[in-house]
């Protein structure tokens, strides 16, 4: 098998894990109808140091996002585990445990950490003040002066979309790592050097 059917069949596997992890993954929150009911629902969770339900709370995109990067750094971590060589691989092993322990993204989400500066900044003062945007999205200021926006889905409800562009870009980058390490992986199966050789 040549290295562009390796890489075509790695993709099908992507597709079937994106597709398995989000049939796992449906968990269905209670719909926040109003920006204030989402912000209500991710302060609660931020004060529960609950990561799977600040997951919950994300807009659809971010959502598609992290889902993505957990794709990517599961993948990354099988390959590690199959076609690279002692030293190499327990590296990237390592690197990428926490996405090869999790089955699915909502369970993994907590490892980005993401959610501990939310929970600072939402750690003293009062309620946060509301600022409606020009683009129909609802920005809430917190005392520290942290800014959390919300935003509109497709089905009226409300959602946290303050991550968005961060996921995007972590996203970005997984998928370009994703892309060296296949071609890595390819390097070894030619040389003979896996995990069968220890």
């Amino acid at each position: 098998m040549d290295a562009r059917s390796r890489r075509l069949g790695a993709s099908r596997r992507l597709a079937a894990v994106v597709a398995l992890a989000s049939a796992c993954d449906r968990h269905e929150p209670a719909p926040s109808r109003s920006p204030e009911a989402a912000l209500g629902v991710l302060r609660a969770a931020l004060a529960r140091d609950d990561a799977p339900a600040v997951y919950d709370a994300l807009d659809r995109d971010s959502r598609w996002s992290v889902m993505s990067l957990h794709r990517a750094e599961r993948e990354m971590w099988r390959l590690a585990r199959a076609h690279f060589p002692p030293g190499a691989r327990e590296a990237q092993e390592r690197r990428y445990a926490a996405a090869g322990a999790a089955a699915v993204p909502r369970a993994w989400f907590g490892s980005l950490g993401l959610h501990v500066p939310l929970r600072a900044s939402l750690a003293t003062g009062g309620a946060p003040r509301r600022e409606d945007s020009a683009d129909g999205s609802a920005v809430f200021v917190a005392a520290s002066g942290a800014r959390l926006r919300f935003e509109r889905e497709a089905d009226g409800t409300w959602a946290f979309s303050g991550l968005r562009a961060d996921l995007a870009r972590r996203k970005e980058h997984a998928a370009n790592a994703l892309a060296i390490m296949q071609r890595s992986a390819d390097e070894y199966r030619r040389g003979g050097t896996t995990r069968r050789d220890r």
